[in-house]
């Protein structure tokens, strides 16, 4: 029976519009505080944050707030972290269709289902609660958890639970170079943020996952 360790955003759900307004509402909280700043008014837009989304999240703050001092930029990550936990709580986005169909068959037909994510602290358990998808999780976990990024996390996570046959399911061209360091095969969720070379299975719904375990 496989298990399958899964991807956040453009894997499980789309939180790129509500986290774009809550690093807009960092940006303008910034803004409001200096005085005399020469520094650009940047606005984030979900297709700017679609296309950084499953990198670092120091290369995120790097990228999104490029034009600002690394100080400035430190203190705009921190700030758009925390207002999107509460944007997120408030109005979570719902998973993408299929998502919970295809968890719930999974976990009841025996497999084992985590999450690794290069997400901030928090993130991982924040979706899991709002989506109602922690019952089919064991473990989800973040470079913060272990001081480890996505690659060796995928890698922890298969030597802890002693995994036979992990599947990694993501929807980057990151995510498809981490699950081949990891050794794990990687499946494409096809209807997410980016593109990838050569993925072991091509996912155009998460649903595609329920032929794979038929129920026992």
């Amino acid at each position: 029976m496989n298990s399958y360790i899964f991807d956040i955003d453009g894997t499980i759900w789309d939180a790129t519009e509500v986290c774009a307004r809550a690093y807009n509402a960092s940006i303008a909280q910034w803004h409001a505080k200096q005085e005399g700043s020469s520094a650009p008014l940047v606005h984030v837009t979900a297709d700017d944050l679609r296309g950084v989304f499953g990198r670092p999240m120091e290369e995120i703050r790097d990228t999104i707030f490029a034009p600002y001092p690394e100080e400035a930029r430190k203190k705009l990550m921190a700030d758009a972290t925390q207002i999107q936990y509460v944007m997120l709580r408030e109005t979570p986005p719902t998973p993408y269709d299929g998502v919970a169909d295809a968890m719930q068959a999974l976990h009841e037909n025996g497999c084992q289902l985590f999450v690794v994510s290069n997400c901030e602290a928090g993130y991982v358990p924040l979706m899991l609660e709002t989506t109602g998808l922690k019952k089919y999780i064991i473990e989800g976990i973040c470079p913060d958890d272990t001081g480890m990024l996505k690659a060796e996390n995928i890698r922890y996570i298969v030597d802890k639970y002693q995994l036979k046959h992990p599947v990694y399911v993501g929807d980057t061209g990151g995510d498809e170079k981490a699950s081949r360091k990891a050794g794990v095969p990687f499946y494409f969720a096809s209807y997410g943020y980016g593109q990838v070379e050569a993925p072991d299975r091509v996912l155009h719904s998460m649903r595609d996952l329920i032929d794979e375990n038929p129920r026992k």
